[in-house]
């Protein structure tokens, strides 16, 4: 996947990011935490510094390749589309994707998490109306093909 994503105009490493689901990134950090010699995985730690415990590899400091994973809900959205997820089985089509992608290209949604929680939403009885407060950055970008998805 990196050495296909290498190839093209758009690929350069330090704007790049890998996006694998929540459980797939906890599975990883504990398999490189029990393993003496990583070299053959590509993995390292992003910042050495912040390494005081005998576990190394944490959800925050992982990367591939020199390339930052960041874990997202991708399972938790899969369950919302009947192609990808049985809820009568619990069962997911292909449950473990990734994306290496150019960091600009997936602005799809908000800035962060913690802008949410600065929203205020209300409902006033007298007027009959439901109010909405606060501020955040929203986004949506036009797909490019400045990625490589895994399956």
């Amino acid at each position: 996947m990196y050495t296909k994503a290498s190839k093209n105009a758009w690929f350069r490493p330090e704007n790049m990011v890998w996006r694998l689901d929540r459980s797939d990134v906890y599975a990883l950090v504990g398999f490189l935490n029990t393993v003496n010699d990583r070299n053959q995985y590509g993995v390292d730690v992003i910042d050495p510094t912040k390494v005081t415990q005998s576990r190394i590899f944490t959800v925050d400091n992982l990367s591939i390749l020199g390339i930052p994973v960041e874990p997202m809900p991708f399972r938790d959205a899969m369950r919302a589309v009947a192609e990808l997820y049985d809820s009568g089985t619990g069962v997911y089509v292909n449950p473990n994707r990734y994306i290496l992608a150019r960091r600009e290209t997936l602005i799809l949604g908000y800035e962060i998490e913690e802008t949410l929680k600065r929203f205020k939403v209300g409902y006033d009885d007298r007027a009959d109306e439901i109010y909405i407060k606060g501020a955040s950055l929203f986004g949506a970008g036009v797909p490019q093909n400045t990625f490589i998805l895994g399956i």
